[in-house]
């Protein structure tokens, strides 16, 4: 047989989930344990029957020899005159001591056949356990497997989703740069072709306004002036509007973030300790349990320990009361076989204690092991998952800080090329209308209204385009933003959902394989049950049967003597009533009184 520890499971380490251990593993882990105790107490109460039989079977066939001794006793002490006693009679007292040592043959053999059946059952129950325990080490053996196979699913889930994010980023990273491209391919685009245009059309008033120009240099220089006064102060105004605006809702954004940021820490924190108490609640029903059948099983074990001792010792006490009438041969023999016998109980009774005290032993010492390395490998994994949850949170502020710095200097960019455009342009027509002033004064004047225009719809273009710069710019910094935003919230809602369904899955796993192994366990027990009621009905059927033959026996036997009693009185009657008949010597011989010859005591063996 193996060695009492290789009955515990090997360790297996449980799957780590968002909210702690996985339940699955857990009460696997214990139904495990639990069916290790069944087994061990199974085993220590076929080990106490079986010692239990013996010694019943021991005690019965000392009965049985005590009985067949007291007979032989019997037809021995009988004076019997072998030389007055025909051939005849002779002859049935050599049958009687045939048939005695016959019957003395049939006991050993069947005391030996029940000896070899006894060994049998032992060695049919030391099968079953050893088959028993290749059951558990096929089961351990699988558990291990289908934990391997949900450890690579698990991984190559975690692949999956960390390669869909880094697709998903590279994707909005592209997505922004072909975006962020197109906006600048585009606004070159314009701002070619209105400087194209600005171009045509100042050649075209520098053609039409030469003649003009001397008459119109003070009023266009006054008025272009003023008018340049105005669109700076109006630029400066757009900008600083602008610049605010935009500082505004990043200042908005990022207080936004960090509000759901917050959110999402706290739901992670009281998620982790929800996990953390539901771990440890679970850890608690684990120890209580695993301590409760321990003690049970403790407590079973003694009180049948004890039974049994009684039961020997009541057993030992009338064999030792039922002996004292023997002979001396047969009082050393009964000793003999006592002693035997009680060594032998007690020595099985011995083993079956010390054996269940072991496995007990190391069933609590396994229990306690694993359970502390249940508790400490739970609060590293909720440890893990705590700094998991934070790097990712951590990731995504980053990301969106990110997006956020990257769509402010994006607008602060935009407007520092609108503005620098704005006051290049107007430098430039400022400039230009000097030189236009200076070369046509006179003619200047009778363009006075078209350059006004001019001027003011170039103004207007060139403030439509800043506001259309700042408004896109502001739309995208809060696209940004709010996908950064639904990114994070996504994120964290896919958390917890996965952390609820596979906490679901797990509680129904461990219902499901909780209920199976209650129900095999429960098979067992019913199947050892049956098996060892109907052992012991065999056994006390066969002492029943045993009991019957011996009893005839012993009839048969007093029969046989009373039969032998009254022969021998007759031939005495016989002889003394033909004393008259005969010689004088012969008178007197049979007149002698004939001294007893006792029939030599043929001594039991075994």
């Amino acid at each position: 047989m193996s060695d009492g520890r290789e009955l515990v499971p090997l360790r297996t380490g449980f799957d780590v989930v968002l909210r702690g251990y996985r339940r699955g593993p857990v009460r696997q882990y214990v139904r495990a344990v639990e069916e290790e105790l069944r087994l061990l107490a199974a085993d220590r109460d076929a080990n106490a029957e079986l010692a239990q039989a013996l010694v019943s079977e021991v005690e019965q066939l000392r009965v049985r020899n005590a009985k067949l001794a007291r007979q032989v006793d019997e037809l021995s002490r009988t004076p019997v005159d072998a030389a007055a006693v025909p051939a005849r009679l002779r002859k049935m007292v050599e049958l009687a001591k045939e048939e005695a040592a016959e019957v003395v043959a049939r006991s050993r053999a069947a005391a030996e056949n029940t000896w070899a059946t006894a060994e049998e059952a032992a060695g049919r129950l030391r099968a079953r356990y050893e088959r028993a325990l290749a059951d558990m080490d096929r089961t351990r053996r699988a558990t291990e497997e289908e934990h391997r196979q949900l450890l690579q699913q698990a991984q190559v889930d975690a692949a999956v989703m960390t390669t869909e994010a880094d697709r998903r980023r590279t994707e909005l990273d592209d997505f922004a740069a072909r975006r962020r491209e197109r906006v600048e391919a585009d606004f070159e685009v314009a701002m070619a072709r209105r400087r194209a245009e600005a171009m045509r059309e100042i050649a075209e008033q520098k053609v039409a306004a030469q003649a003009e120009a001397n008459r119109l240099v003070r009023e266009a220089t006054a008025d272009a002036e003023q008018r340049v006064a105005t669109s700076r102060e109006r630029a400066s105004r757009l900008m600083r509007e602008a610049t605010e605006g935009a500082e505004n809702r990043t200042v908005a954004a990022k207080a936004e973030a960090a509000r759901r940021i917050r959110e999402a820490t706290a739901a992670a924190a009281e998620t982790r300790s929800a996990a953390r108490a539901e771990s440890e609640r679970l850890v608690r029903e684990a120890t209580a349990e695993a301590e409760r059948l321990i003690s049970e099983a403790t407590a079973e074990a003694e009180g049948r320990v004890a039974t049994s001792r009684e039961r020997a010792s009541r057993l030992m006490r009338e064999a030792t009361e039922g002996a004292e009438n023997r002979t001396v041969a047969a009082k050393a023999e009964a000793a003999r076989r006592i002693r035997e016998a009680t060594t032998e109980a007690e020595r099985l009774i011995s083993e079956a204690t010390t054996d269940a005290e072991s496995r007990t032993t190391a069933a609590k010492a396994e229990a306690a092991r694993l359970v502390r390395e249940a508790t400490e490998d739970a609060e590293h994994r909720t440890a893990v998952a705590t700094a998991e949850a934070e790097r990712l949170i951590s990731e995504a502020t980053e990301t969106a800080e990110n997006r956020t710095t990257v769509a402010k200097a994006e607008a602060e960019r935009l407007v520092r090329e609108a503005t620098e455009d704005a006051e290049h342009r107007t430098a430039v027509a400022t400039a230009e209308t000097e030189r236009l002033v200076r070369e046509a004064t006179e003619t200047a004047e009778n363009r006075t209204a078209v350059a006004k225009a001019e001027a003011e719809r170039l103004v207007r273009e060139a403030t439509e385009e800043a506001e259309n710069r700042v408004s896109a710019s502001k739309a995208y910094a809060e696209r940004l933003v709010g996908d950064a935003t639904e990114d994070a919230a996504h994120r964290v809602a896919t958390s917890r959902e996965r952390a609820s369904r596979l906490m679901r899955d797990a509680t129904q796993g461990a219902e499901r394989r909780s209920a199976a192994a209650r129900a095999e366990a429960s098979r067992r027990i019913r199947e050892a049950t049956g098996e060892a009621e109907r052992l012991v009905t065999a056994a006390e059927q066969d002492a029943c049967r045993r009991i019957d033959a011996a009893n005839q026996e012993v009839a048969r036997l007093r029969d046989l003597r009373v039969r032998l009693a009254t022969q021998l009185r007759s031939a005495r009657e016989v002889l003394v009533g033909a004393a008259p008949l005969l010689a004088p010597a012969e008178a007197e011989a049979l007149e002698e009184p004939a001294r007893p010859t006792p029939i030599p005591q043929q001594r039991s063996v075994g």
